[in-house]
């Protein structure tokens, strides 16, 4: 009954911690699924419309739709019902939708809002590999253009004929200007990977060719700045973006190096800029997982990126727009309504202040302990040194410990050539050893949340998986990093301690949400040489060494990320260093809980169990 107590109390304050940062986060899901989510393949793109404060989604099972000024409003099905629609244009009561090639069906036309509808392609279209950008004039509702594998085609009598413009067909992005609609362009990348842009002065008539960069890149959809209309913006590709002060004539390649961090070298697709203040520029795309992130100075600068919940494995994203005060993200898992002025908030960088140095030790890792306000250091010659917050050698004694962290008030360690864990519980004094946790590739750091286990193999031998940060439950790769040399968890977050990449930048710290998976840099360690490990305090800070001076360093965090993990004493974990029981979901849930168990054996093995209730 005790147990279940604990077991009880403990779930009530994950939920609520788990709500607190729920409503907190940046990203909010509104609830699409991702069944409807879901890709319709390579060369498509599944877009997204607003009409007054209607949302209209076009998805692999119709056009749904759902209210913006009620977020908690149900998703609609408007029309189309079960047909893979990637665009739509509107004509008064007409809508042609562009679909998936279907039976060589791309444009079907109805007249009832996709209730019912006829087919519309014509035979030249009926060859094409792939149609895939349809867009509608700004003033001309009857003028369209569409590109596809064979190239862009332009209609003036709404969807009835077209006339080619131009053969280059691979674009990322089709589009008139927003003031004036005589300016066509299209984008993406070229012959040899070169991006390109081409850009029609005259309505299609006659086109320009211009290459704004070189080398392995791309262009993205541009944007035109409301208040200057010669002022042109799209982002590229390993931290480029690309902008034309002269209407499109020429073009500066721009490389974002203004913050420390990998995350710049995502292939931005969609640029944005906001419908108030003009200097306030937004871009969405790909990189470890879907980017989002904002410029405050017109483009000469850009703030850390912010990383969307990633539900799936390089999830794709496809659409971006705004409305009010909010940015709408289409993923492969959702659609996402993102806070403004929760992405425009520049990030605190706290600053990293020197604690004491260690004369004449070889460290190879260290941790720090909460409840007794010691460090444990680690030398190749097996030795253990507790240090106090003075830098005074409490001990130092004979170790074979491999790696060691602390779990609340629990010391976890590694020996060096045993596979098991072994926690020390500090307050009640007693050792606990468990082969559940057992060493694959020589675990460099380890740690826990919520009972799962997490763990980096930090073998700089070996290329494979050495950039993932993973979770033992699942075995899954939780968290792709560049030049880890650390992480720790502390709160509801994992703070991964990175190095420079191959550009150059220098070593930073990320954190990590384990409840809403947001990511994002939260200190940059310019002039930390040679950093080997980080450790958390529930004091909010976290502890860095440098091997380059043999020098701890103290990193303040913010308040909003020390937030204590509810605390769970060895004899409260227990049973689970004997047995792990999974739900059908594959949750951990009590072994006395009634239905199916999937059980894994300290040995590693699984086994099913049904417990009926008592």
């Amino acid at each position: 009954m005790q147990r279940n107590n604990i077991l009880k109390a403990f779930v009530s304050v994950s939920l609520l911690l788990s709500n607190i940062a729920t409503h907190a986060q940046l990203f909010t899901p509104l609830g699409l699924g991702v069944d409807k989510c879901e890709s319709l393949g390579i060369n498509t793109f599944q877009r997204m419309h607003i009409e007054d404060d209607i949302l209209y989604v076009c998805t692999s099972q119709g056009i749904y739709s759902k209210s913006l000024s009620q977020l908690d409003s149900s998703w609609q099905l408007e029309g189309f019902d079960a047909v893979p629609v990637q665009d739509y244009v509107r004509k008064g009561d007409d809508i042609i939708a562009l679909i998936k090639r279907t039976d060589g069906k791309y444009l079907l036309l109805s007249h009832d809002g996709g209730k019912t509808y006829e087919d519309i392609t014509p035979d030249s279209f009926r060859k094409e590999q792939f149609l895939k950008h349809l867009v509608q004039h700004p003033t001309d509702p009857n003028t369209l253009l569409v590109s596809g594998s064979m190239g862009l085609f332009q209609s003036s009598d709404f969807g009835q004929t077209w006339k080619k413009l131009i053969n280059n067909s691979y674009s990322t992005s089709i589009g008139y200007h927003r003031s004036n609609p005589d300016i066509i362009y299209e984008c993406g990348t070229g012959s040899f990977y070169q991006p390109y842009i081409f850009i029609s002065y005259d309505g299609g008539q006659t086109w320009r060719y211009i290459e704004p960069g070189m080398g392995d890149n791309h262009v993205g959809s541009i944007a035109f700045n409301p208040t200057d209309p010669d002022v042109w913006i799209a982002g590229g590709a390993m931290g480029k973006v690309f902008i034309s002060t002269d209407n499109g004539n020429t073009w500066e390649n721009v490389l974002l190096n203004r913050k420390e961090s990998e995350l710049f070298e995502a292939s931005w697709v969609y640029t944005v800029y906001d419908n108030v203040n003009s200097d306030i520029i937004y871009m969405a795309g790909c990189g470890y997982g879907n980017e989002v992130m904002c410029s405050t100075d017109g483009g000469k600068t850009w703030n850390i990126p912010h990383t969307l919940p990633q539900k799936m494995r390089n999830e794709g994203v496809y659409d971006f727009k705004q409305y009010d005060d909010k940015l709408l993200i289409y993923a492969e898992s959702d659609v996402y309504a993102i806070s403004k002025s929760g992405l425009v908030e520049e990030n605190s960088t706290p600053v990293y202040e020197p604690l004491f140095s260690l004369d004449g030790i070889d460290v190879v890792s260290f941790s720090y302990d909460d409840s007794e306000k010691l460090f444990y250091f680690f030398t190749p010659d097996t030795l253990m040194y507790k240090v106090n917050m003075d830098s005074g050698i409490i001990s130092s004694d004979s170790s074979d410990i491999f790696y060691g962290c602390t779990v609340n008030d629990d010391f976890c360690y590694y020996y060096r050539n045993d596979p098991g864990l072994t926690i020390i519980n500090q307050e009640k004094d007693t050792v606990a050893s468990t082969s559940v946790y057992f060493i694959r590739d020589y675990y460099r750091y380890i740690g826990w949340y919520e009972n799962d286990f997490y763990y980096y193999r930090g073998d700089i031998r070996s290329s494979e998986s050495n950039d993932a940060i993973h979770r033992y439950s699942d075995d899954s790769n939780v968290l792709f990093c560049v030049e880890v040399y650390g992480f720790t968890i502390g709160g509801d977050n994992i703070y991964v301690l990175q190095g420079k990449t191959k550009s150059g930048r220098e070593a930073r710290i990320s954190e990590y949400s384990l409840v809403s998976g947001v990511k994002k840099e939260i200190s940059g360690l310019d002039g930390l040489n040679s950093p080997i490990g980080i450790s958390y305090s529930k004091e909010g800070c976290l502890y860095v060494f440098s091997d380059a001076d043999n020098t701890l360093y103290r990193i303040p965090l913010e308040d909003d990320n020390t937030v204590d993990t509810p605390e769970i004493k060895v004899e409260s974990m227990q049973s689970s260093f004997n047995e792990f029981h999974y739900g059908t979901d594959g949750r951990l849930i009590s072994s006395d809980a009634p239905g199916l168990h999937i059980i894994r054996m300290p040995d590693g093995r699984m086994r099913k169990a049904l417990i009926l209730s008592k």
